[in-house]
């Protein structure tokens, strides 16, 4: 909270190489200030050429993780400010769903943020993500889907290795392009918070009942929409946040609004190519990623970007069995990808 504040310095966005160099020293101090290039990260750039790219979509609040994936998952975080459970437990989108029998999923790679921010509704609404590939296979995919990444290999967090988040992305799209369920899905990619990397974009606020701290949104992070019927090679210049998502479900299947954020927030019809509405568009293709399978295995299930979440849920220290589980988890996921012709195992 106070990094990401001392950042935005009230705007003025000149705070990111100061905070770097407190936390991290000098040595990588220019860190702060990089970036990808399309041979890094060929399949989220390549999803940007053929999709709708929003270069508006702000974190939901200038806060770390927690916070951010409670406005996904609630439109708020009930004036949580850390990586803690918001209490009493706001309510979910998935919540609204169910009541009105929407069939909703949170699928998993390692162990979902769910369990940790929600320690009292257990295991319920989630299910791990070999599951999902199933529920594609079979025709039981739920109406609306909530995907984690494993925090332990492939969320795209310093130190893994961001090949294997291309390959989770690109084995994803490739699962729905090629599923009967392309011709009416909308598949958004976006990261819950900004990392500490540099913006030169301001902040925006909007309206949230919680007060002036809550009202001020957080640092652009990538997002990029897709489907049959978003607009192609589209620079979306709507602002959206995290909140979005929920805006967009509710209003997709009339439920009322979550809450006054949720109501104020802009959904993503405006990605939508009204063309296209009744003339679905087959799927884009990616290139395939080349993942070097003792390369990106080494960091697997070692290291995690959520500690907080894996203490929560008893995962921590991480132990050589949740070590070897990981692994054999994303061998699957990438021997599958392999099988979808999303990806090119290098083996040696």
């Amino acid at each position: 909270w106070d990094p990401t504040h001392a950042q935005w310095n009230n705007g003025a966005n000149d705070g990111f190489v100061l905070e770097h160099l407190n936390a991290n020293g000098a040595e990588v101090a220019h860190e702060v200030m990089g970036y990808h290039t399309r041979e890094d990260i060929p399949v989220l750039w390549a999803l940007a050429d053929e999709y709708t790219l929003c270069d508006q979509w702000f974190c939901a609040l200038l806060g770390p993780t927690w916070p951010n994936r409670y406005f996904l998952h609630c439109a708020t975080s009930n004036g949580r400010q850390g990586n803690t459970p918001a209490l009493p437990y706001p309510t979910t989108i998935q919540d609204v769903c169910g009541d009105a029998g929407i069939s909703n999923k949170n699928y998993y790679g390692d162990v979902p943020w769910r369990w940790g921010a929600f320690p009292l509704q257990g295991f319920s609404g989630t299910s791990a993500m070999g599951n999902f590939f199933d529920a594609l296979d079979d025709g039981s995919l739920e109406q609306v889907v909530i995907i984690d990444p494993s925090f332990t290999s492939n969320d795209d967090h310093p130190s893994h290795n961001i090949t294997l988040g291309q390959a989770l992305i690109s084995t994803v799209y490739q699962a729905l392009a090629q599923s009967q369920y392309w011709n009416k899905s909308l598949l958004i990619v976006t990261y819950d918070e900004h990392g500490g990397f540099f913006d030169h974009v301001a902040p925006p606020t909007t309206p949230d009942s919680g007060g002036p701290e809550w009202q001020q949104q957080g640092f652009r992070v990538p997002a990029v929409v897709i489907g049959p019927h978003v607009r192609k090679g589209c620079v979306n210049h709507t602002v959206f946040d995290h909140a979005s998502f929920a805006a967009t479900v509710c209003r997709k299947f009339g439920l009322a609004e979550l809450n006054e954020r949720c109501a104020g927030v802009n959904d993503l019809a405006s990605c939508i190519d009204p063309s296209k509405i009744n003339d679905p568009q087959p799927p884009a293709p990616l290139p395939k990623v080349v993942v070097p399978i003792d390369e990106v295995m080494t960091r697997v299930g070692v290291e995690t970007s959520q500690e907080e979440l894996m203490r929560a849920t008893g995962n921590w220290p991480i132990t050589p069995a949740f070590t070897a589980a990981e692994r054999r988890r994303i061998m699957e996921l990438l021997e599958h990808g392999e099988r979808l012709g999303a990806l090119e195992l290098v083996r040696s």
